[in-house]
């Protein structure tokens, strides 16, 4: 193995400067290859594991795709795969050559990497056209796809070669776009050159991108119906009469990142008016119920069926910002929010009108597994609370329907050691009622603000001072529950307006958000030296919470090892309202730094992990929801308004004693 060099993240975007002679072709013609015979030749699927013998790379990943792509192909599975589960079609062709002195072949290969625990799919093409006049390659319908959008896109190849002993490979090869128009098929064609530099980034990392202009490619020409790609080799281009060819994927880039360019200010409304879009294209029009996740990419088709009820509640409670903001209308707002609670009082299961947690998108039905969650069912009724506020009417009288029927009296436990009453976390329909929720954070709040706060069946506010306080030092700094990850500081706060109030055990849950912001912060610069994540040199990236990681789902603390150099950054930039000018700044240099391109996705961004050089593949509503809510109130104080006009959260503030923090 030859030794690891400390290399930028500037690897991960190749060097793409090609000398790619572009002829810029247009042949109608009635034939989809002018001539070329697809000939069927039997293709090997056998998943060939082949051990990577390229240098140890520290970050790069051939899995890693930047976000903001459109990705037409990647072979992640074998062949046989890819054409039965995914539709797609694909195959090779050969000229028609009587002599039969010529052949191409393709397969699916696996090849090993360094640090990765899975072996990384590639098609491997393998060619031979030894006499003059001899070509042959790869072709993949692309099905009369819109590529309209992409118009002023790179398209990307993500190669391999073999640059071991005697293997060949060639350095030039031709690729053609087909389009479609007025029922001739049109053809455009691009000569790619891999030079030195794709050839050493090759040898370091083991793959290279390669990228042309689309609009070298096809021009002018429209590109409203995509018709085929193709890759050829050509006895009189090829630098190698046979040789091997590996094809990770095939993408569409968009041009420079505008992010680079924008304000930290626009950035900011940028990243808000994505997770809306986030919510509005994750909505079941049928049932206005909201995913639970769903991949953090616009070319992704099939979504999942996961409605958690927190994800309404934040689409509910991002209505009135949105409405600000021109990204949907009142009246669009109004029918949004009237038909999801009327679904939801009419039409769904519930436990002495509380929520389960997961349900079908698409019929309101609970998952197999899923509890009634007390946590869930009060993001759900916080939403209620703002639309009742926001919009008044028929919309406030099914708001104030679902959060009156809430029997929240019937979900108060024993603690088992203390014997204290506290609320329940749920329901489960073998175990009965579930534990006890003990813990005073902003999280936790949010059940018992509603409970105490209700006009049906409040509980007795003592029920809120069982809680057990814990304090904890971190770095040079006292915060709740330090062990915990970093939403449970702010979750709650998102509309409760606690600033410069405190509960009669005088915790502070406003000025706490702020120093556990602060805390994670210091604790990430703090292991910089060991976590490339977290590193200055890739933009100091910090926000340690619970989501999605290289091991599953997690949420750890600001602790060492805990994350295991995982950072999610919507949930760092969800702490904008107490941490704003320290938060801009980093976002500054977030922006700045390559990983940005790879993070930065069409609805927000990415967790990811640099060390086990992983991206996390979705988004959840809950953190989106939660960024959005916190720099709406920041800006505007829009959601801390209306939720704390509704009588429920009246009557909670006043029954729990809050008052003005004193200055000791």
């Amino acid at each position: 193995m030859i030794p690891n060099k400390a290399y930028t993240f500037r690897k991960f975007i190749i060097s793409l400067e090609l000398a790619v002679i572009v002829i810029a072709v247009l042949i109608s013609i009635v034939s989809p290859r002018c001539g070329l015979l697809k000939t069927a030749i039997a293709s090997n699927d056998s998943e060939d594991v082949v051990e990577s013998n390229v240098r140890e790379h520290q970050i790069a990943h051939p899995n890693l795709l930047p976000l903001r792509d459109h990705v037409v192909i990647q072979f992640n599975e074998s062949l046989d795969i890819l054409r039965e589960s995914q539709k797609l079609r694909f195959g090779i062709f050969r000229d028609q050559d009587p002599r039969d002195v010529q052949w191409v072949e393709e397969k699916y290969d696996r090849v090993n990497f360094p640090r990765m625990e899975k072996p990384v799919g590639f098609l491997k093409l393998r060619y031979e056209v030894p006499v003059a006049g001899t070509f042959n390659g790869w072709w993949f319908k692309l099905e009369n796809a819109d590529w309209s959008e992409f118009q002023s896109h790179d398209l990307v190849l993500r190669l391999r070669l073999d640059q071991e002993g005697d293997a060949n490979y060639t350095s030039v090869f031709k690729i053609e776009l087909k389009t479609l128009s007025d029922g001739d098929i049109i053809t455009h064609l691009a000569y790619v050159r891999i030079d030195k530099k794709h050839l050493k980034t090759n040898q370091e990392q083991g793959y290279f991108d390669v990228a042309i202009p689309m609009k070298a490619i096809a021009r002018a020409t429209s590109l409203v119906r995509m018709h085929e790609f193709v890759v050829v080799f050509e006895n009189t281009r090829v630098t190698s009469k046979t040789g091997d060819l590996l094809v990770h994927s095939i993408r569409l880039r968009p041009p420079a990142n505008d992010d680079h360019k924008n304000d930290v200010q626009v950035l900011l409304d940028s990243l808000a008016r994505r997770a809306f879009l986030w919510f509005s294209e994750n909505r079941n029009e049928k049932t206005g119920l909201v995913l639970d996740r769903s991949p953090n990419a616009s070319y992704v088709r099939d979504r999942p069926a996961v409605c958690s009820m927190a994800s309404v509640g934040y689409y509910l409670s991002i209505l009135p910002g949105a409405i600000r903001t021109g990204q949907i209308s009142r009246e669009k707002a109004i029918e949004h929010s009237e038909q999801v609670m009327g679904f939801v009082l009419n039409n769904m299961q519930n436990r002495k009108g509380l929520l389960y947690h997961f349900v079908d998108v698409s019929t309101g039905k609970p998952l197999a597994g899923s509890e009634v969650s007390c946590l869930d069912s009060a993001i759900f009724f916080n939403g209620c609370m703002v639309v009742a506020e926001e919009f008044g009417g028929q919309t406030a009288d099914l708001a104030d329907s679902i959060v009156d029927r809430a029997e929240w009296s019937a979900f108060v436990v024993k603690h088992p050691r203390t014997k204290e009453s506290l609320l329940s976390l749920g329901w489960d329909n073998k175990k009965g009622l579930l534990g006890p929720m003990d813990v005073r954070s902003s999280e936790m709040a949010m059940p018992y603000f509603l409970a105490v706060g209700s006009r049906t069946h409040p509980i007795n506010p003592d029920l809120w001072y069982n809680t057990n306080v814990t304090k904890g030092r971190v770095g040079e700094r006292d915060i709740l529950n330090q062990n915990h990850s970093l939403f449970t500081s702010y979750y709650g706060l998102g509309w409760h307006r606690l600033k410069g109030l405190v509960d009669r055990d005088n915790v502070d849950l406003d000025a706490n958000a702020r120093e556990a912001a602060l805390v994670n912060r210091e604790f990430c610069q703090s292991v910089a030296n060991k976590h490339k994540t977290y590193a200055k040199q890739y933009g100091g990236w910090w926000g340690i919470s619970a989501g999605d990681s290289p091991n599953g789902y997690i949420a750890p603390g600001p602790i060492f090892g805990d994350a295991n150099s995982t950072v999610w950054p919507m949930a760092a930039l969800a702490t904008v309202s107490w941490i704003p000018d320290v938060l801009e700044e980093d976002l500054d240099q977030w922006r700045k730094s390559e990983i940005w391109s790879f993070v930065s996705g069409p609805y927000g961004l990415a967790p990811f992990n640099l060390d086990k050089s992983w991206i996390g593949p979705d988004l959840i509503g809950i953190d989106l929801g939660s960024y959005y809510l916190n720099l709406e109130n920041h800006r505007n104080g829009t959601i801390h308004r209306l939720w704390m006009r509704h009588p429920v959260a009246q009557n909670a503030i006043e029954r729990l004693e809050y008052r003005a923090k004193t200055t000791p």
